[in-house]
């Protein structure tokens, strides 16, 4: 969907918009793919922290472990960390 809505507005300009469609495409994907892992981080607070607490605080917990890690992750990618090719 993204790569099609980046080759429509290419084509409003005449051009092709193959390449930059699907470069934002693969952003979009790394990011939720990122996004998915700060989720499971989500999950295994509130699985290990829900029994006999507040839930009102594991929830916070949770969403702020959620924040940190995709976040932490997505200026590793940003730094090109996980990129095995030339910075």
């Amino acid at each position: 969907m993204i790569e099609d809505h980046e080759k429509k507005r290419k084509a409003e300009y005449g051009l092709d918009g193959t390449v930059r469609g699907r470069l934002a495409a693969s952003i979009d994907a790394a990011g939720a793919s990122l996004g998915c892992i700060g989720l499971m981080a989500f999950a295994i607070v509130l699985w290990r922290g829900l029994p006999g607490r507040n839930a009102y605080w594991v929830i916070s917990i949770a969403s702020c472990a959620w924040m940190l890690l995709s976040g932490a992750l997505w200026a590793l990618r940003r730094k090109r960390l996980f990129h095995h090719g030339p910075r």
